[in-house]
């Protein structure tokens, strides 16, 4: 999947050429939001398959290396992967799922 900023950028941007300022910015509000909920999810759920794909294959290095992550953050990422796990933290779903 791949999404392009340049015509995303293009659509806000007409967007908020043609409202009103004040709905523009809730609309844009709103858009900000969701898009911080998503996120939230998806790097809960790349930590998880991280973890689930370091105990695959053994080796928590090479497994980082494979999408450019640092020795460092792959291990950063790991634990907070296991903390979560260990604990049940539930992936963030947002308010809507409560």
């Amino acid at each position: 999947m791949t999404y392009s900023l340049t015509k995303l950028h293009e659509t806000l941007k007409n967007y908020g050429d043609t409202c009103e300022p004040l709905v523009a910015l809730k609309q844009l509000d709103q858009i900000d939001y969701e898009i911080r909920q998503q996120l939230k999810l998806t790097s809960y759920m790349r930590r998880h398959a991280l973890l689930d794909a370091v105990y695959a294959e053994g080796n928590q290095a090479r497994v980082g290396r494979e999408i450019g992550l640092s020795r460092q953050r792959t291990h950063d990422m790991v634990e907070r992967a296991q903390f979560e796990r260990l604990h049940k933290v539930e992936p963030p779903l947002g308010e809507e799922a409560v």
